[in-house]
């Protein structure tokens, strides 16, 4: 956080309030703490900086959204990097350039918790923690009350987190924490891309404890909300569920070809070449 632009605020907000460096100290800190913070000598603790926030009646987000953070691009450019190479699964990719971020002095609680869910995450991929370390660790993020933290940051942890579950084949954890992401994306009325990945991610849970009926209500659901919203990011994988769905709950063999042609169709369509090779050697079976 620069210190310097910090102070340069408070004083200007201050002046402009017509309160005395001592007013603005008066049940906070010392004057000489307050005169020291407005110089960029210090920077204040988060109490301190609450009570400033408070007495200039100015809101503390603005201290971290306009003018802590000057580097806010650079740090979108960054998630958005992140996010790439987790579709591509280059998770020792994700873990160096993490690590290196982390190296850095960093005060932005949202992106603080953005580098440590994608650390934890990727160290656990590359077996370099056991998963009841990783979930400890992301529950940890989860848990700790920051201002500035993006509703929908602590919901994709929590995604993550079920999927964990569900790869160690702890179905029950991972199927009530689906349930309550989309309970809270009901709730939010937003997000739709993200609810379908969930939804996705909830079916194969319930298909790997063998709730056959359950996974394909889910998977239909999944399939109606990425039509009407034309997001077809995960529509090809969400008819494969559907195949295998309904070829275990003993439908005809037609309908799940069916299910089966149209995922192939969205396979070759969006160019995923590794789950078109795997539905044909299925489907020659």
């Amino acid at each position: 956080m620069h210190a310097q632009k910090l102070g340069a605020e408070i004083k200007k907000i201050r002046m402009m309030r017509g309160l005395t460096q001592k007013q603005l100290a008066d049940n906070i800190c010392h004057q000489s703490e307050v005169s020291r913070i407005e110089s960029g000598v210090v920077y204040p603790s988060m109490d301190i900086l609450q009570g400033i926030a408070a007495k200039l009646q100015v809101p503390i987000i603005h201290f971290y959204e306009v003018l802590a953070y000057s580097d806010i691009e650079r740090k979108k450019q960054f998630k958005d990097q992140i996010q790439m190479l987790c579709k591509k699964k280059k998770y020792e990719e994700i873990y160096k350039k993490v690590w290196d971020e982390l190296k850095k002095e960093e005060d932005h609680p949202e992106f603080q918790q953005f580098l440590l869910w994608h650390y934890h995450l990727s160290a656990y991929v590359l077996k370099k923690v056991n998963y009841e370390y990783c979930i400890l660790e992301l529950k940890k993020l989860i848990h700790k009350q920051l201002i500035g933290i993006d509703v929908f940051q602590n919901l994709y942890i929590e995604n993550s987190i079920a999927s964990i579950y569900a790869e160690n084949k702890y179905f029950q954890k991972s199927i009530k924490l689906y349930q309550h992401i989309l309970k809270q994306l009901e709730s939010l009325h937003s997000n739709e891309e993200f609810a379908i990945k969930v939804g996705y991610n909830y079916a194969k849970a319930l298909y790997l404890d063998e709730q056959y009926k359950k996974a394909l209500h889910q998977v239909e659901k999944a399939i109606e909300t990425s039509c009407r919203t034309s997001n077809m990011t995960l529509i090809g994988q969400l008819y494969y569920q559907k195949g295998e769905c309904l070829e275990k709950l003993g439908d005809s063999e037609n309908e799940s070809r069916v299910a089966y042609e149209k995922a192939l169709f969205f396979f070759e369509l969006l160019d995923l070449h590794t789950y078109k090779d795997i539905l044909l050697k299925k489907m020659d079976m």
